[in-house]
């Protein structure tokens, strides 16, 4: 087809959308440009009838969102209820051709409908399409904009860097001095061409075909309707302009229409409060336009502008220069922004608009502007920050309000009624505390898991202060849990953010759970037992012990879910990580009484599994080198505190002790593990004292020029064995006599290594140590070392000595020895 064929198309095409008594007003969502005209066009022709884009089902809560008390950013939230439950968010903001269709109709009388397919109809489409779930934040989406050839070829000409810098060359900066009738001609004719270059197997995939099916066939209801009524005033029909500029023939054709399918079932839907940062494209709401707290506050000006002139542009621009300019400032950042530099982006901006042959200063004439006055250094570095803080504040954090008659969210009310019954008062914002006795009372163990998941699920303002290890790490002797909780706006916003993960909070888990636990198998959670075993902890902790089934993936039975976490076990190939899962699981079994579980023989057999792949990994720990020995260490040191303690049908020590013996014999083991497996099999009686003396006194007088080499066996021997060092006279003996045959510069040279072996040990066992050497050597009492007679001069003295030793201690790598006291 030649130019002249397709310009002649497409004038054809365009013509169709304005009739007599049926316009046809093609839109780009949350675009002021098409809210403007669309407000003109409704204020000029009174429509009887206005049709918008909009599930079917959605339009009895067209009268909340019109309510004086509803004030946007706003959302439909919408979710079936069919088995595959799904969910989706349908948002308007003041600017939306949309909302300002309904505002506008409102106020004229007009009846005002959604005309697009049922949501759960769209769903189960398109999973018969696709065979995939629909997972999305919104209905709108816009797609037929990436990937288009006609629009990367108009990039391309006009220099605009992406489609939504070229929609607001284009449509956003001139259409105050265009008249409407004009702009949509324009506007369509872009829709058509976009849709000329959109290849119908993706047209097939998205389900547009049948959704324009759909809005065809009830624009052609309104019309037998209007014609019935002998009423002659005009129907508006607001859909996206890739839709527009194809149902005039689609309404006209009688061999097209749509017949509902009955799988889809029904859907239920909620007025919910939005925010501006979730309407961001930047934030990945897929059919947004860039900061559109921006946007917003250039339709406010434009709405209380007592003239629709370009000085709209000049204000939003210079109030966006000067508000940009007191944030930066108010981040204390080490590079500021000055008068001067404000009024150079000002300058910068109108000088940008005018080469691009804008009527008035878009988005990115002002974002350039600033960029190129603000940012004094490189853009990859003090560029990136300052620009970061640009779009935050474009983007914006205010939040809607909703009508008070609108039905509460389904999660919401869940919420609060949890609250009533646990007595948690919301009438303020103080924040409170709460003690959970959660051994001897139910009800407080419940609450306990109600805070709990409200901690998954990122509900701000409840924050656990204390409470029983369940970790393994702290091992303190709480008994009871301490909660400190608050409202705040925040905490309605975020569980509205849950809510497309279900109804509840129980369910939300269950599904968020779900999609977390798939990102991290993504992340290489395959091979790691600590992730599988964290996982379990976390649904124990919520009150899913009694129903793993519920928790996870739905795709897993319970022993799916075994295999799973077997596979993890199986697999990982990290000694630390499986000793942390086996305390983990210890923990767990120890803790029934407030998990309350009736799968006590999965965490046994787990536990088993776990015990086994950690003396299996024993026989590669000779190999490690220095970047990981202190987590070796410590997992050495729990495992024998485990072997001591646990179920011996579960854990068998003989095994663990065995394989020891097998890493104790390797003559080229790593110093440090040789050391802290001696250690252990000292304790348990497996290897008498004089072969462990023949080791230390044969690292120590060796001919190895390393001193970490020499000094290592004593390290790791004293990580597991400290109280040798204070309490077997014989170790004592050995040491002091090696140490007194070395020259002074030879143990001044060992003494790091000798510093960080000996850090291990706690103050007191220290004093223990002095005490043992000087009473060998007879010495005589050194009096009370501690003396309260300290003047001012004195105090500061030895405050900054300390300072300073806590600093050589840091360059020593010795910041464990100071932390532990």
């Amino acid at each position: 087809m030649d130019i002249k064929e397709l310009y002649s198309e497409v004038k054809t095409e365009v013509k169709k959308l304005i009739c007599p008594s049926l316009i046809y007003f093609p839109v780009r969502h949350h675009s002021p440009a098409c809210a403007w005209h669309l407000m003109q066009i409704i204020r000029e022709k009174k429509p009887s009838v206005i049709l918008m884009e909009g599930p079917a089902d959605l339009s009895d809560i067209i009268s909340h969102i019109t309510a004086c008390d509803t004030i946007p950013p706003i959302a439909l939230y919408i979710e079936t209820n069919s088995i595959h439950k799904q969910a989706a968010c349908y948002p308007f903001c003041s600017y939306s051709p949309e909302y300002v269709a309904m505002t506008e109709g409102k106020k004229i009388g007009a009846s005002l409908y959604f005309i697009d397919l049922p949501f759960s109809e769209y769903v189960h489409l398109h999973r018969e399409k696709t065979g995939e779930e629909l997972y999305t934040d919104s209905l709108f989406h816009e797609w037929y904009f990436l990937q288009n050839r006609f629009i990367a070829e108009l990039c391309s000409r006009t220099g605009c860097r992406d489609h939504n810098e070229l929609w607001d060359h284009l449509f956003e900066v001139d259409f105050l001095r265009k008249d409407t009738n004009y702009f949509i001609e324009e506007l369509a004719c872009f829709c058509f061409l976009m849709r000329k270059n959109t290849g119908k197997e993706q047209l097939e995939k998205e389900v547009t075909l049948e959704r324009e099916r759909y809005m065809a066939s009830r624009i052609k209801e309104e019309i037998k309707k209007q014609e019935q009524a002998a009423d002659d005033r005009i129907i508006l029909v607001v859909t996206g302009g890739f839709h527009a500029v194809v149902l005039p023939d689609n309404t006209r054709s009688d061999g097209i229409g749509y017949t509902m399918t009955t799988a889809g079932g029904d859907s239920k839907a909620y007025l919910i409060p939005y925010s501006f940062d979730r309407l961001d494209r930047l934030h990945g709401y897929s059919a947004g336009m860039p900061s559109p707290f921006f946007y917003h506050k250039f339709w406010e000006i434009l709405m209380n502008a007592a003239v629709d002139t370009g000085e709209c542009y000049s204000k939003v621009a210079l109030e966006s220069v000067v508000e940009t300019a007191r944030y930066i400032r108010e981040k204390n950042l080490p590079y500021s922004v000055s008068p001067a530099d404000e009024i150079q982006a000002l300058e910068q901006a109108l000088l940008l608009a005018r080469l691009r042959g804008h009527s008035g200063t878009g988005r990115m004439d002002i974002l350039d502007g600033m960029r190129s006055s603000f940012v004094k250094g490189t853009m990859d570095a003090e560029g990136m920050v300052i620009e970061k803080l640009i779009l935050t504040l474009f983007a914006g954090k205010d939040i809607g309000k909703i009508t008070k008659d609108a039905e509460s969210l389904p999660i919401v009310k869940d919420f609060y009624d949890k609250a009533r019954s646990f007595n948690l008062s919301f009438t303020d914002v103080l924040k409170k505390k709460v003690l959970l006795d959660i051994y001897r009372s139910d009800r407080h163990r419940q609450m306990s898991y109600f805070f709990h998941q409200l901690c998954f699920l990122d509900i701000p303002s409840f924050t656990i202060i204390s409470g029983p290890d369940v970790t393994g790490i702290v091992k303190n002797k709480l008994i009871k849990e301490q909660w400190e909780y608050s409202w705040s706006p925040q905490t309605e916003t975020c569980l509205i953010d849950n809510a497309t993960y279900g109804s509840t909070i129980a369910e939300a888990v269950v599904r968020r759970s779900e999609e977390l636990f798939a990102s991290l198998e993504e992340e290489g959670g395959a091979r790691n037992s600590l992730v599988a075993v964290r996982w379990l902890l976390k649904a124990y902790q919520m009150g899913f012990a009694s129903e793993l089934d519920s928790f996870f993936p739905r795709s897993m039975s319970f022993g799916t879910l075994f295999l799973k976490i077997k596979e993890n076990i199986l697999n990982d190939p990290a000694f630390s990580n499986c000793v942390e899962s086996l305390e983990l699981l210890i923990v767990m079994k120890a803790e029934n009484i407030v998990y309350q579980s009736k799968n006590s023989f999965f965490i046994d057999e787990l536990t088993g599994l776990l015990y086994n792949r950690i003396c299996l990994l024993l026989s590669d720990l000779w190999q490690y080198s220095e970047n990981n020995i202190c987590e070796l260490l410590d997992g050495i040191t729990a495992m024998e505190v485990i072997i001591e303690s646990s179920d011996k049908e579960v854990i068998d020590a003989e095994y663990f002790l065995n394989r020891c013996m097998e890493l104790w014999n390797k003559t080229d083991c790593n110093p440090v593990i040789a050391g802290a497996i001696g250690g252990l099999l000292l304790h348990r009686n497996v290897l008498p004292l004089d072969i462990i003396l023949r080791k230390v006194k044969g690292f120590l007088t060796s001919s190895v020029p390393v001193w970490s080499d020499k000094i290592g066996f004593i390290r790791g021997f004293l990580f597991t064995n400290r109280e040798t060092a204070w309490h077997i006279s014989e170790f004592v003996q050995l040491i002091e006599k090696i140490f007194m045959e070395w020259e002074d510069e030879f143990f001044l040279q060992a003494l790091p290594e000798l510093r960080l072996a000996f850090s291990v040990l706690t103050p007191s066992e220290t004093d223990k140590v002095a005490e043992t050497i000087a009473g060998r050597h007879r010495g005589s009492d050194p009096g009370i070392l501690i003396n309260y007679q300290v003047d001012e001069k004195e105090f500061l003295f030895n405050t900054g000595l300390t300072k300073r030793v806590i600093q050589s201690l840091k360059e020593d790598g010795l910041e464990s020895f100071y932390e532990k006291r």
